[in-house]
């Protein structure tokens, strides 16, 4: 797709990439599904036990985000 730029020259339009959510947590499953249904997330929730997720990428605070 084009279009024209600047003195009538057409230039590529830039489409935006998707964007993949995941959302990894802590805590009781019951809670969990509890605030998934509260606020209407439809992306997927991963339940970590002892931190073995956050401590594979060092990664302990939030918001966290690995853009690719």
């Amino acid at each position: 797709m084009f279009q024209n730029g600047a003195h009538g020259v057409a230039r590529p339009t830039l489409a935006s990439p998707p964007i993949a959510v995941v959302m990894i947590t802590k805590g009781e499953p019951k809670e969990n599904r509890a605030k998934v249904k509260e606020h209407g997330l439809t992306f997927p929730i991963v339940l970590q036990q002892q931190w073995e997720i956050s401590r594979r990428y060092a990664m302990f605070a939030t918001p966290i985000s690995y853009p690719y």
